[in-house]
């Protein structure tokens, strides 16, 4: 009975994670990029932008990317960590975003200097992923792997 009872609580906590709700993210290291774990500030970008882009990038100017953050402490590779883009957004918390197609994009600031700088050397990064007719009130999270390492200021590997 006992192991059943495991079973059903183990099922029913997956489902949960899984289950459409407020936007989140999850975020993984992808193995190409070394053996060693990872600290930084993450951040994750949403763009309404109807022009698919390459990069994005969040500014105080008006129509730039939306941007959240989250602390990431020794992430190893292989691993994904949830982000609640809800809680620490700007300009608004990303669930209030407009349905529609919307691109986003993860950024680990490996020394934090984003905010005083923009991306820097050793800084890692996601793809933009762009989803068509996304209701960012209600959806299933959205998957992002950082893979690629920016060697300068000015650019990714």
């Amino acid at each position: 009975m006992n192991c059943r009872f495991a079973v059903l609580f183990f099922a029913a906590i997956f489902a949960a994670a899984a289950a459409p709700g407020p936007i989140r993210f999850r975020v993984k290291l992808d193995p190409s990029l070394g053996a060693q774990t990872v600290s930084g500030r993450l951040l994750v970008f949403l763009s309404d932008r109807e022009a698919n882009q390459s990069r994005l990038q969040s500014s105080p100017s008006p129509g730039s990317a939306w941007v959240a953050a989250a602390d990431v402490d020794a992430l190893k590779p292989g691993e994904a960590i949830e982000v609640d883009p809800n809680i620490a957004a700007f300009p608004k918390p990303f669930s209030q975003a407009a349905k529609g197609k919307l691109q986003f994009m993860a950024l680990l600031d490996v020394d934090r200097s984003y905010a005083y700088n923009g991306p820097g050397a050793g800084d890692l990064a996601s793809a933009v992923v762009q989803i068509a007719d996304v209701d960012p009130a209600n959806t299933e999270p959205v998957e992002l792997t950082l893979t690629e390492r920016r060697e300068a200021r000015g650019g990714f590997q």
